[in-house]
């Protein structure tokens, strides 16, 4: 398994959202994740949830910033101790006399809107449509003073559950669990409206962060994008860390075992009446893979490296890609029987995008021009399945599938029905691994805890090397995979 940072290797220059702007020519040929693409699918992801999405998701588009964007410089320790302990007084006082903050909820993803002025009277109002051009805010400005913000999040990969205003500028925001879990509270991502501008910074506090590290007590700090900047200068905006005073900390609350955390940090708007998204990392949606395959598939010379087919369905219905990228016909390369094949996946876990992007990349360089992807065409078969997860993508998950299942944990007896991914990519690497030998199996996670890009190896449970576990590269449990119907290999 390969695995990067949460989608940026945490060091002082970062080779992937933080660096100065690459030459042009390396972005022409590779099409990093600022490149924006023509068109989008015209069949909508399915979500297999009654709640409403709104599709096509937004279109943000990046440039790298013109300097390099460092972490935050540590705050001494018992500075940092002190105003941590603060933040838990407060948060512990808010919580016995609910009386000295607002508690005014002011989005909540799962209920229908309501207008203020007919609060006390019952409106029946049918529910949207599963897939939706827009939907109607859950809260609108009352009036020219009301600086109240505006949340959103029910678009493709987004995920905030509720947010609460405790103060005139500071919110509680709960994250959503992942679809039929409790638990899996880490990614983020929604859009904020009525922005008041630098006069008054805002205070977001996340307070249903689950995991009990982050690299943000490290100096990462979330994404910002800016609607008024993208408009005022499209070819030097995008994404952009501005957020100061980033803390996260153990809150006191649980859930069930585990310890809930805080992530809190504050915003300075550039612009008032602006529209701003946020983002634990930079955001890659299934409509972004498909759209991306679709214009490579158009392309003249990228269409004849590489070939497309659906792997299975999802529960919700919406199809896994595979690609088998080599050179195809031509008299100089390996014969095809004689070339060795090389499996690479990515996605299984949805919020971590930096697995994407990362693949985003493979593909651009293998279907590419170059003279180093050529000899690799020429000598190998690859076997890529961009998304193993696109239901836990498009709901906004950060672990679990639609079924709440981590997928990553049932390599090893996956389930036709219950897990189809695994099960059809374990099908494919067995398909392969009959016709040729497989030397290398890889599967692209991010990793929220851990700086820079590593890898881990698989081993047999006496210690031995890769093969010592049975199956291709030790993956355990592969007897028990049937033998596929189709074993065609460019299928």
């Amino acid at each position: 398994i390969v695995k990067h940072p949460p989608d940026l290797a945490q060091v002082r220059r970062s080779n992937f959202a933080q660096n100065t702007p690459e030459p042009k020519a390396r972005h022409s040929a590779m099409e990093p994740r600022h490149a924006r693409v023509a068109c989008h699918p015209t069949e909508p992801p399915r979500t297999g949830l009654d709640s409403p999405l709104v599709w096509p998701p937004p279109e943000l588009s990046h440039a790298d910033p013109e300097f390099p964007e460092y972490l935050i410089e540590p705050e001494l320790a018992d500075r940092h101790a002190a105003a941590i302990s603060e933040m838990q007084a407060l948060e512990a006082e808010r919580l016995i006399n609910p009386g000295v903050s607002l508690n005014r909820v002011v989005f909540d993803c799962l209920s229908l809107p309501l207008p203020l002025s007919v609060r006390s009277e019952r409106i029946e109002t049918p529910p949207p449509p599963p897939v939706t051009p827009s939907l109607p805010p859950r809260y609108s400005p009352q009036g020219d003073n009301d600086a109240t913000l505006v949340f959103e999040s029910r678009f493709e990969c987004g995920n905030l559950r509720r947010a609460v205003q405790v103060a005139a500028f500071e919110y509680d925001l709960l994250l959503r669990t992942d679809t039929n879990t409790n638990s899996h509270t880490r990614w983020f991502y929604f859009s904020v409206a009525n922005t008041p501008g630098r006069a008054e910074p805002v205070k977001l506090n996340i307070v249903n962060m689950s995991v009990d590290g982050s690299m943000f007590n490290y100096g990462m700090r979330p994404l910002v994008w800016s609607k008024r900047a993208h408009e005022r200068d499209p070819a030097r905006s995008g994404w952009r860390r501005t957020a100061r005073r980033v803390y996260y900390y153990a809150n006191g609350q649980r859930r069930r075992r585990q310890t809930l955390h805080t992530l809190t940090f504050t915003v300075e708007f550039e612009h008032a009446d602006d529209v701003c998204y946020f983002a634990f990392g930079y955001p890659y949606t299934h409509t972004h893979l498909r759209t991306y395959l679709a214009q490579i598939e158009s392309d003249p010379a990228r269409s004849k490296r590489f070939k497309r087919r659906t792997l299975c369905r999802t529960l919700a219905g919406n199809e896994v890609d595979v690609l088998t990228v080599t050179t195809f016909g031509a008299l100089s390369a390996t014969a095809l029987e004689q070339r060795r094949g090389i499996v690479l996946t990515a996605r299984v876990h949805p919020g971590e995008v930096g697995s994407s992007w990362m693949m985003h990349g493979i593909l651009a360089f293998l279907t590419g021009p170059s003279i180093e992807a050529k000899i690799l065409r020429d000598n190998f078969i690859f076997k890529i399945v961009p998304m193993l997860n696109p239901d836990g993508v498009i709901v906004g998950n950060h672990r679990s599938s639609l079924s709440g299942a981590d997928l990553n944990r049932h390599w090893r007896e996956p389930s036709r029905h219950l897990h189809p991914a695994i099960y059809a990519a374990k099908e494919l690497v067995r398909s392969l691994a009959a016709e040729r030998e497989v030397v290398l199996f890889t599967d692209l996670h991010a990793h929220s805890k851990k700086a820079n890009v590593f890898m881990y190896g698989s081993e047999g449970a006496n210690g031995g090397g890769p093969d010592a576990g049975g199956g291709v590269g030790g993956l355990a449990g592969w007897a028990g995979v049937a033998e596929p119907a189709d074993r065609r290999l460019l299928a």
